[in-house]
């Protein structure tokens, strides 16, 4: 079985989608940054240079927020929650058609891939509310 990564990036209660130009079952549905691990390389090595690739955008890698096994492609895939370090988004127009910063709001009214909205859901980056 084959291994993927991605990362759930969190910055200002945003957090980064892409949608893909050349993953047919994806073209028209968001989802995290991501993709196939290299011979060699950790899964967080891999997420976080996926990221870099295909937004531009450099973030850490924290906490494994799940693996899925995604049967029809045999791969299995490892989604970490990571931290905005730096970049601009300027986007791997091979691979990707669009990136955005979104808030939480945002993204559920989107079409969204395999498992992306439970995994948003799960990062709980909205600002909690006054106390006051």
């Amino acid at each position: 079985m084959n291994r993927g990564a991605f990362a759930a990036i969190v910055k200002d209660n945003t957090v980064l989608l892409v949608r893909s130009r050349t993953v047919p079952q994806y073209v028209n549905f968001w989802s995290l940054p991501g993709g196939v691990v290299e011979d060699g390389e950790s899964l967080q090595a891999a997420a976080q240079r996926e990221v870099k690739e295909e937004t531009g955008i450099i973030c850490t890698i924290e906490d494994l927020l799940a693996e899925v096994d995604n049967i029809p492609s045999d791969i299995r895939v490892s989604i970490f929650k990571a931290q905005y370090v730096s970049g601009l988004i300027s986007i791997d127009d091979i691979e990707i058609a669009e990136a955005r910063w979104l808030s939480l709001d945002q993204t559920i009214a989107l079409p969204l891939a395999y498992n992306t909205k439970a995994i948003i859901q799960a990062l709980e980056f909205r600002e909690l509310p006054s106390l006051a």
